[in-house]
């Protein structure tokens, strides 16, 4: 006998053995806490379980949602944004690539992220190994601009001249 559960937007057909396990098990299997799986649920990135006595009874299909959104969470998506993979991949076939879209997007602002970090790095590389006493002598002498902003340019301060 088979039984018809959701994951995401999703009609799946789970086999019916398979539809019971407890809060402990799946917290155990993912490695999220309780607590993790309940928020998941209550925003929608998994349907509501079943209840039995008052207590969840998890299916594969939610274990499989769960796995979704930790590779989803991991590779930097948002929960929205996981929401519309979970239902682009699982709700609408026609939907399924918009998944590449999204990673490409991603990974476009991740290599942003990368970028200015970098910058970040090198500006306080040149401060720890400036010779200044303070961060003002340094503000002064313009380290405190980006390093595109800096090539070669003078700053006045306070009237006088100072180069980098």
């Amino acid at each position: 006998v088979r039984a018809s559960v959701y994951v995401g937007a999703a009609l799946q057909q789970i086999p019916e053995e398979s539809l019971a396990m407890k809060m402990g098990d799946v917290s155990t299997k993912t490695g999220m806490p309780a607590s993790t799986i309940r928020y998941y649920e209550r925003v929608g990135l998994i349907e509501r379980q079943r209840r039995v006595s008052g207590r969840r009874e998890f299916d594969e299909g939610a274990l499989f949602a769960l796995e979704f959104v930790t590779l989803a969470q991991n590779a930097g998506f948002t929960i929205a944004q996981t929401k519309v993979l979970l239902e682009a991949q699982f709700g609408d076939p026609k939907r399924a690539g918009v998944w590449r879209t999204l990673a490409t997007e991603k990974r476009a602002a991740i290599q942003n992220q990368i970028k200015e970090l970098k910058q970040m790095e090198t500006i306080l590389t040149e401060m720890m190994s400036c010779r200044c006493e303070s961060l003002v002598q340094c503000v002064e002498k313009g380290r405190a601009r980006s390093p595109e902003k800096r090539n070669g340019e003078k700053r006045i301060s306070a009237g006088r001249n100072i180069g980098n």
